[in-house]
């Protein structure tokens, strides 16, 4: 999947979860994990692990692999059967979640050394935000 972020996009994406403490270990930040706060799976805890990305293909598209670990799941939620629909959206959904948390950490590492920020249209600035992020989750 494909992912064309525009601003638009981004703040969908950054309603769609809330980074919260690893409930079992909550004094360790290097175990910060993602709470969906919307969709069939709102208040599931989940926890990325192995992140690789390959380089890009003929088109100049990145594909990455990701892991993932379910740390919690509401009591609600126990027990529910979710359709083959609802499991693509949620692949999908923690797939644009983790491009934004990649791109929020470039941005603020490239702040952190006084780089620009180039996009596909140009350098943002201290005032603007990026247009379109590209980046392919696979």
């Amino acid at each position: 999947m494909t992912n064309e972020l525009t601003k638009e996009d981004y703040d969908r994406i950054d309603s769609y979860y809330s980074l919260v403490p690893h409930p079992e270990f909550p004094d360790e930040v290097e175990q910060m994990c993602v709470q969906l706060k919307t969709g069939p799976f709102e208040g599931t805890i989940i926890k990325y692990g192995k992140f690789q990305i390959a380089p890009p293909d003929e088109e100049g598209e990145s594909n990455a692999k990701y892991e993932y670990d379910v740390v919690s799941v509401p009591p609600e939620l126990q027990d529910v059967e979710h359709s083959d629909e609802e499991g693509v959206e949620f692949e999908y959904m923690i797939g644009e979640i983790l491009v934004k948390l990649l791109w929020d950490r470039h941005i603020e590492t490239l702040k952190e050394e006084n780089k620009e920020i180039k996009t596909n249209d140009g350098i943002v600035g201290e005032d603007r935000e990026t247009d379109t992020i590209t980046f392919n989750t696979q």
